[in-house]
């Protein structure tokens, strides 16, 4: 079964920061308290838990409403060697002088 998209359920815009979303759901929240509204409160807190994490938040606004991986992703690639390195700006003219001299 496909979960309501949080958004919706919170009535807020997906550009929405933390300050609007922690907002409406204490707005909510008020409206709709467990005791008289079990399932509203059930919608509003599992939209909550969705969405106030800036990383699942991205991840849903770019994947969709698609359940977060089991692992965190940077456990299931290993880490690589940063291709940014800096190795100076002497050491870059001289490796493009010794190719253009090798050819």
């Amino acid at each position: 079964m496909m979960t309501p998209d949080p958004f919706l359920v919170l009535d807020l815009p997906e550009d929405a920061d933390d300050a609007a979303i922690r907002g409406a759901y204490l707005d909510l929240v008020r409206r709709h308290p467990p005791e008289s509204h079990p399932q509203q409160f059930q919608a509003i807190a599992d939209a909550y838990q969705a969405i106030k994490d800036p990383v699942d938040r991205a991840r849903r606004l770019l994947f969709g409403n698609v359940p977060p991986p089991e692992e965190p992703l940077h456990e299931l690639v290993p880490p690589v060697p940063s291709a940014r390195r800096s190795v100076g700006v002497e050491r870059w003219l001289k490796l493009l002088g010794e190719a253009r001299h090798e050819h």
